[in-house]
């Protein structure tokens, strides 16, 4: 009676492991072989057009630039294709959730308005007044 109690806890662990090792590659493949897609500039002032209502029919009004703003709404000057993070550029305001993120900055000329949408989920994550 011993040796099948012991046979059926090895059963139990051995497939116990095989399925967390087995969820664990499949994580790991789904990330190289489909990789998260980013959002682009143009795909950023989409979105901002879209959440704040915006219906001028012109999207070249707008600038982007590639960031990197910090939770307390410092912004950095970033690289898009290595996420190196640059210059200070300039005090914002805080992020929505205070976490750090890469970003695009959407500037509204017309309403003097910089919004920042991340550069992975489309949130627009902050935005700032110039003065």
């Amino acid at each position: 009676m011993h040796q099948k109690n012991l046979t059926g806890v090895v059963v139990v662990i051995s497939s116990a492991a095989a399925l967390m090792l087995g969820i664990f590659a499949i994580q790991n493949l789904q990330s190289k072989f489909f990789p998260l897609q980013s959002v682009s500039a143009k795909d950023a002032i989409a979105i901002v057009m879209l959440k704040q209502n915006i219906t001028r029919p012109y999207t070249n009004d707008f600038s982007t630039k590639y960031v990197y703003v910090k939770g307390d709404g410092k912004v950095f000057q970033a690289d898009e294709s290595s996420n190196q993070i640059g210059k200070y550029l300039m005090a914002g305001m805080a992020t929505d959730t205070g976490g750090s993120y890469f970003a695009w900055a959407v500037r509204d000329p017309a309403e003097n308005v910089t919004y920042y949408v991340d550069s992975q989920s489309g949130a627009i994550i902050s935005n700032s007044t110039s003065k």
